[in-house]
This record gives C-alpha cells, structure tokens and sequence, in this order.
C-alpha cells in the first residue's frame, strides 16, 4: 500500500518535485524518469548541504556520467585524492554522501523505469498517439504523487525539469494537456519550470537516482559498480517503487498512459 504523505507536521504544504531522465529509447534497454519529491520550506537547506558537500571538494555541480567516468567537474579528482586515498575512494565517499543528503533531506524519490522494446514494439500510430516513453513516465510520476498527497485546498505542487532540448518543450505541452484534462492535477500542480541542472540541485540530485536505476535495470545479472548499488540501496528504502508508481497496460507496460487521446 502507497504511504500517504501527512500534511501535519508543520512545515507547509507546498512540495517542490525535481525529475530528470536516463537513457535513450532508441539505445537503451531502459529509459528512467526519476526524482525526488521535497517539502519546500526545507528545500534550501537541502541545496545548501549538497553545494557544501561538492564545494568542499572543489566541484561545482554533479553529473553522474562525469562522476563515473573522471571527465568534466569530475576530472581534476584523480589528482586531488588525499594522501594514502585512492581517486575512485575518493569520489564514492562523495557520491555516497551526496545521496544520503538527498535521502534525508526528501520527502522520498520516485522512479519509473520504463523497457524500451516495449515502446518500439508499438505500431508507428500507437507511438504517435502516446507521444514518447518519456511522457507515459511524466504522467505516471505526476499522478502518482497526486495520490499520495493529502486532498486538502491548501497542498500544490511545482514541478522541475531538466532543461534538456530532447524533451522539454514536449514535457510543457503535457503538462498544458493533463492540467486540461485533469481537474485536481490543475488546482494542484500549479508550474513547471525547466532549470539548468549545473545550478539546480534538485535536478543534479534526480540525475543520481535515474542514473543508479537505470544501471540497476538494465544489468539485472551483471556486474554493477560497488558504489552504484550502494547508492541504489540507499534510495530504495525509502523509493516509490515501479510497482506502487506508475499505470500498467496490456499494451505498453509499464509507463504507460491509460489513454492516449
């Protein structure tokens, strides 16, 4: 059973949701749109604890891809290691406590992983009529958080987004369709904002979260990096699961829009 967000504790009922994405359907097994869901009177303390946690390290912003390959913000660590500290050492005590900051600092994080064949299986007039994967998964998040809000007048929510070229300007006009079609997702959600993810984060923290599930998804009985499945654990504890997330259809599976019209 879905845990229902309390409005009791005193902190405001206005939440902030950063999503990012992971993968690409025409190369990936898995696609993932994921993030986390923040109170937002607690948001800028979160965002002061990451900034910290990065600058200290002389690091700007985290991209997970640069993290794990040494390159961009990332590059210089392999030479600023401490001494009697090896660089990879180094870099997953980083990302281990970048994510345990953003586990305790979240309400929790939602993730939808959504299998691409499943997609492309699709005849070229079903792909058309649902838009893109990335979509099923924008809807399915959204409205899952919904369900596990308290129905109250005073709840709403604001929504951050990459501002990615590949599918903002799509995820906009979603977000204008379900506020058309959907009564309480129009009272509730009450913006969306597309953010540079080297300042927002929010959104550099959903980059990890999509980033490790994808990795997890897609190598389900191969080798995973250590820190990868560590930070996956961390996550997982307190994650709205594919399961309890997203809708199902005979159709598309997972991620999937109940009606595309």
């Amino acid at each position: 059973m879905l845990h229902r967000i309390s409005n009791e504790d005193g902190v405001g009922n206005l939440f902030i949701a950063a999503f990012d994405e992971s993968g690409k359907k025409d190369d990936s097994g898995f696609v993932v749109f994921g993030g986390f869901l923040f109170r937002a009177a607690l948001y800028p303390a979160f965002c002061q604890r990451w900034v910290d946690a990065l600058s200290a390290k002389g690091i700007k912003y985290l991209s997970m891809k640069e993290a794990m390959c040494f390159r961009g913000e990332f590059a210089d660590l392999r030479e600023k290691a401490p001494p009697n500290q090896d660089s990879v050492t180094e870099r997953n005590s980083l990302l281990l406590s970048l994510a345990t900051i953003a586990d305790e600092n979240s309400v929790r994080n939602i993730v939808s992983p959504c299998r691409s064949s499943d997609f492309r299986a699709r005849s070229k007039e079903e792909q058309k009529a649902y838009g893109d994967i990335w979509y099923c998964a924008f809807e399915g998040v959204t409205k899952r958080i919904l369900s596990a809000l308290p129905e109250h007048p005073s709840v709403s929510i604001h929504l951050l987004c990459d501002n990615s070229e590949e599918y903002s300007g799509r995820c906009l006009n979603l977000y204008q369709k379900m506020r058309s079609r959907d009564p309480r997702f129009k009272r509730v959600c009450e913006m969306i904002a597309f953010c540079e993810d080297e300042r927002m984060p929010g959104i550099q923290a959903a980059d990890m979260v999509s980033y490790v599930t994808r990795q997890v998804e897609t190598k389900p009985d191969g080798p995973i990096d250590p820190v990868v499945a560590q930070i996956y654990e961390i996550f997982n504890s307190r994650a709205l699961s594919q399961s309890e997330l997203v809708y199902h259809t005979p159709e598309l599976g997972t991620g999937a829009l109940s009606d595309p019209t």
